[in-house]
């Protein structure tokens, strides 16, 4: 959908580890993206 509207995808990270909240530790995914 990003691409769709006019985004340029530069970098994509799906895991576990990114936002660790008490006991949680959900499947996170950043992406990282210009206005092309």
């Amino acid at each position: 959908r990003l691409v769709q509207v006019g985004f340029k995808i530069i970098k994509t990270i799906e895991s576990n580890g990114l936002a660790k909240f008490g006991k949680d530790d959900p499947v996170v995914i950043r992406i990282h993206a210009i206005k092309a």
